[in-house]
């Protein structure tokens, strides 16, 4: 697969600087060495993908302390017999 991106960045910067008959060309060996369609050689010669930014962040989780408190009350009631009759749940 890294083989692919490679060939396929180098035959961009030809692609690039070519008229139209060698582009043609260009397209029929890409098509060949790599097995895409045409189309999609076309797609990804003419725009490149853009370099991501990575993985996301997430939004961390705020709670109040009143939700806090809950959750703590049901996490002791529901755990186990023993938590409920101590608690009187």
């Amino acid at each position: 697969m890294n083989a692919r991106k490679q060939y396929l960045e180098t035959l961009r910067k030809e692609y690039g600087r070519a008229d139209g008959a060698v582009r043609s060309r260009l397209l029929d060996e890409a098509e060949k060495r790599t097995g895409l369609n045409r189309k999609y050689l076309i797609r990804v010669l003419n725009h490149p993908r853009p370099k991501g930014k990575g993985k996301r962040r997430k939004r961390q989780a705020e709670y109040g302390a009143a939700a806090v408190m809950a959750l703590i009350e049901i996490g002791i009631c529901s755990s186990s017999r023993v938590g409920s009759a101590w608690w009187g749940c």
